[in-house]
């Protein structure tokens, strides 16, 4: 469910933040209706987002599109597919 984080000063809200087993914020995701294209501002939108949590994987979605990245310390990295949840 959508949760408020802060980015400075401003209060934001993440639509959907996925914790681990850890209790660490494992995945962010970014939902847009289905009417709205996925380009370069959502993504962005989500690694301003990521700043404040940050987080292994960051996913953008319509729900007819998604589109999914795994971040590592140097860049993000497209993926193919979902990635395992780690129970």
């Amino acid at each position: 469910t959508e949760r408020s984080i802060e980015l400075g000063s401003l209060q934001k809200r993440v639509d959907l933040l996925v914790y681990d087993s850890s209790q660490q914020p494992w995945m962010l995701i970014e939902s847009k209706a289905e009417t709205v294209t996925l380009k370069n501002s959502v993504l962005e939108q989500l690694l301003r987002y990521n700043m404040s949590v940050p987080c292994r994987y960051l996913l953008i979605t319509n729900g007819i599109v998604c589109w999914g990245w795994e971040r590592d310390a140097q860049a993000l990295h497209p993926i193919e597919k979902l990635p395992i949840y780690p129970v």
